[in-house]
């Protein structure tokens, strides 16, 4: 379930990326619409204001005349049939002068309805000289505040070290990441913007010659040789992990209505974030001769707890990722103190 969960996911992203958009959400953006002429939201907004004036006026007027009938009939000089008679009255003449009092306002359907298609085609209106400003608003550049989805791949290096057997029989190991960032501009000039968020990464180590990871009754933890062929033999561990960190943007200053401001979707950008995670599942997957299974409740003796350091090196959506583990890849003794190093590219970063 996990695996199609997690080629699902990267799915969406590779195809997301492929048309040059990012997975994200602007904390910067407003609940407007953009599909609206501006001249059109004026004209409607004035004619409303109107409109309301207009009511509230002679809703005033009509409930002083309505309290005269309630004294009337509380005082007993008209029966209630009478004083229901005449508030209906009241109520239908003061409806009357509302609607012709709205008629006169000469609202110009016709007219608003153009500028709307003008909009729609063309994305601007065609405006007189008084209106221009406000068909044509200018977008100032608003520093970078969002969360975007990313995915990662890159090839694993464990160093060498005492248990002979992972320094001979390692094969290519890997490494997938896949989870949310959060990217701040510190502001509309600066360089610098805060990373954080949260992701799942996943570590698989392969195994050559026949060997697969083994724990004995004692509890060792060990690569051992299968007498038979092995087409598949895998050892991964998952990890949730937050990353804080800080990252610095090449791109050359700019000026908008407001101002200088620095764009920094735009340039090459270099980062260094420090991570933190957890182990959320092992899996050791064999299939071979004879041999088949997936065991996901033994402890192989993955670090329960990682930390470490990533560089980072992007150009828009394209990232080259550097990952220094400080902490062991394993936890056990006879599998000894080796960190692991990590090399590869991300998308959405």
């Amino acid at each position: 379930m996990i695996k199609k969960i997690i080629i699902s996911s990267a799915l969406c992203f590779v195809i997301n990326n492929i048309h040059a958009q990012r997975i994200s959400y602007d904390l910067n953006s407003k609940n407007e619409t953009e599909n609206i002429s501006p001249v059109v939201k004026a004209k409607i907004e004035e004619y409303s204001l109107q409109i309301h004036q207009i009511v509230v006026k002679e809703k005033d007027l009509m409930s002083e005349e309505i309290d005269k009938i309630n004294g009337k009939l509380k005082a007993g000089e008209i029966t209630e049939e009478v004083a229901k008679d005449e508030k209906k009255k009241i109520s239908d003449n003061y409806s009357e002068k509302i609607n012709s009092q709205i008629s006169n306002l000469q609202f110009d359907l016709d007219e608003v309805t153009k500028k709307q298609v003008q909009f729609s085609i063309l994305n601007s209106d065609s405006s007189t000289p008084e209106t221009d400003a406000k068909s044509k608003p200018v977008k100032n550049y608003v520093s970078t505040n969002f969360i975007n989805g990313f995915i990662g791949f890159g090839m694993i290096n464990l160093p060498n070290g005492n248990n002979q057997n992972l320094n001979k029989h390692l094969a290519f190991n890997s490494g997938f990441d896949f989870g949310m960032l959060y990217r701040k501009q510190l502001n509309r000039t600066s360089p610098f913007q805060v990373l954080s968020g949260a992701y799942l990464s996943y570590r698989t180590l392969r195994f050559n010659d026949n060997y697969f990871m083994y724990r004995n009754e004692s509890g060792v933890v060990d690569l051992v040789q299968y007498d038979k062929n092995l087409d598949k033999t895998k050892l991964r561990a998952g990890y949730l992990v937050l990353p804080i960190g800080l990252s610095y943007n090449t791109s050359k200053l700019s000026t908008d209505n407001l101002g200088n401001y620095r764009n920094i979707n735009n340039g090459v950008t270099f980062g260094l974030n420090f991570y933190g995670g957890i182990r959320i599942s092992s899996n050791n997957i064999v299939n071979g001769d004879n041999i088949s299974f997936r065991d996901s409740n033994t402890d192989y003796n993955h670090n329960k707890y990682i930390y470490g350091l990533q560089g980072n090196i992007s150009y828009r959506s394209f990232n080259l990722y550097l990952r220094q583990e400080l902490s062991p890849f394993f936890s056990g003794n006879n599998l000894d103190n080796r960190k692991m190093f990590q090399i590869g590219l991300m998308l959405g970063w």
